[in-house]
């Protein structure tokens, strides 16, 4: 509504009041303004406008494919961790576990 305002009336800055109840119109230049006038075009512009009621509940397919999309991005950000971490130390892991169950290289005094 606010920039439908401004396109037709450019020198008149339209805001919300403090508590969202209303509106504020303010001039930017010195010209006296018409209350009819802009009576006119809130009457106009609500009358065109349709009133949309609350959203329908989501359907099983659509809680389906928001469920994937979540799961899909968590197992994204694991990859891209594990992707970052490997290739630092490909083979220490491996090799940790070898030392815990007893492997020691030849010549080693342990």
């Amino acid at each position: 509504m606010i920039f439908s305002f401004n396109y037709v009336y450019p020198k008149i800055n339209l805001t919300k009041s403090s508590n969202f109840h209303g509106c504020i119109l303010i001039s930017v230049s010195s010209e006296v303004l018409n209350a009819d006038e802009f009576l006119q075009w809130f009457n106009n512009y609500f009358q065109q406008v349709e009133a949309f009621g609350p959203a329908r509940p989501p359907t099983k397919v659509d809680l389906l494919v928001l469920n994937t999309k979540k799961f899909s991005a968590q197992a994204m950000l694991v990859l891209a961790f594990l992707g970052w971490i490997l290739p630092v130390m490909p083979g220490t892991p491996f090799f940790l576990i070898a030392w815990a169950l007893g492997w020691r290289p030849k010549g080693s005094k342990h």
